[in-house]
């Protein structure tokens, strides 16, 4: 059903390092914003996430949005975002049917505004968790109103109110936290969706397969690959950021025991380093 699948770029920030994985150095690196193409066969284009776009800059002009540029330098040009990179696969913005919304953090839905006839797919929980939010709440969320396009909720389906994935094998295998639904985004098994809040409320992990490959793509769940192999936390500053550090140590730990029982799986950080070139050397 997963006829293609692209790890792309949509610009990067600067962070230090050790923030967000107390293990790594104390010292400033660019953290990629990774958004991700699927071809569906039945389904046709679809985006999970967007990554920056010039939106970004028309945002976050004025105080108290311009906060969020500079607690999070950006390193974006107009070549980089969602729209100019499917250009260049020949994919135009408006055959762009739907576009999944890990969550509602700005490097991951700067670019919504670009695709104009695209069906947004996320978690209510997630949306519910901002849709109030303005000034220096929606910053210190992560959030900006203004990359919302206004006929959002026009075109938006929740997660919560479609189909759920029954799972029908060992335990072992389980995407899910205990207790918790894994959703059947269309209803045929492409692409299965598990809540991985803590990062942000309602963040969602989706998993897929392609050319015989399984993988998962966990968002924010963790920051790097290292993040989750050795289940190691952000600092005191790191979890600054965090909307709830309980459950964002449940989400990792259960990423990693997921990990550890499951080798054959590829777990995609939006803003891992060695993302790109494991997909490079993957698919190539």
């Amino acid at each position: 059903m997963i006829e293609q699948f692209d790890v792309l770029i949509g610009g990067a920030c600067k962070q230090v390092e050790k923030w967000t994985n107390r293990e790594k150095p104390f010292k400033i690196i660019q953290f990629p914003a990774h958004f991700f193409y699927i071809k569906h066969s039945k389904k046709g284009h679809i985006l999970i996430d967007t990554g920056y776009s010039d939106y970004f800059f028309k945002e976050t002009k004025t105080f108290p949005y311009s906060l969020y540029r500079k607690i999070t330098p950006l390193s974006f040009s107009n070549h980089e975002s969602a729209k100019h990179q499917l250009e260049r696969l020949g994919v135009k913005a408006s055959d762009v049917r739907y576009i999944f919304i890990t969550h509602f953090h700005g490097d991951h839905i700067a670019g919504l505004k670009d695709f104009p006839n695209a069906i947004f797919i996320c978690s209510k929980k997630a949306y519910e968790s901002v849709k109030n939010l303005v000034g220096l709440k929606a910053v210190r969320n992560g959030f900006i109103p203004g990359f919302l396009p206004k006929d959002f909720l026009d075109r938006v389906k929740f997660l919560e109110e479609g189909p759920t994935y029954q799972e029908k094998v060992k335990n072992s295998w389980r995407l899910a936290k205990p207790g918790e639904p894994v959703f059947d985004v269309f209803g045929d098994g492409s692409l299965l969706s598990v809540d991985l809040s803590g990062h942000a409320n309602g963040q969602m992990g989706v998993y897929l397969s392609y050319r015989n490959r399984k993988i998962w793509l966990i968002a924010d769940a963790a920051w790097d690959s290292d993040g989750y192999r050795k289940n190691s936390m952000p600092t005191r500053l790191g979890r600054l950021v965090l909307d709830n550090y309980k459950e964002f140590k449940r989400s990792l730990l259960h990423i990693h025991d997921f990990a550890k029982k499951n080798q054959d799986v590829w777990i995609v950080p939006s803003h891992c380093r060695e993302v790109e070139d494991q997909w490079k050397k993957m698919f190539s």
